[in-house]
């Protein structure tokens, strides 16, 4: 009887720290995502910030829209390069499991 106790003790214990793994590894991951990019401005940043913290329940596409208003001065009209094959391209994670894309052409 007391094996079967200590052995049950022992699998509990095993699923708990499984169960905690699994919550911060995802949050982890994205944290290193953004703290690896160097090249990321304000304004790409700011946007991230946005759409992790919608605590309106907004839909994405609203929350892009408020940010961008809000931060018109920002936002820069780029001059596409038709020259230039090269299009690097910064991909993060957010919180909802989504994924934003970054261009150097100013998409995203």
């Amino acid at each position: 009887m007391r094996f079967q106790k200590k052995n049950l003790i022992q699998k509990m214990l095993f699923l708990a720290i499984l169960l905690i793994c699994s919550v911060f590894v995802p949050a982890v991951s994205a944290q290193e995502n953004l703290e690896t990019n160097e090249n990321i401005s304000e304004f790409e940043q700011g946007l991230i910030d946005a759409l992790n913290s919608n605590t309106e329940n907004l839909s994405t596409d609203d929350v892009i829209e408020n940010y961008c208003k809000a931060n018109k001065d920002k936002i820069s009209m780029q001059k596409n390069d038709t020259d230039s094959d090269e299009n690097n391209s910064r991909t993060y994670r957010l919180k909802d499991g989504s994924n934003i894309t970054f261009t150097d052409q100013g998409y995203f």
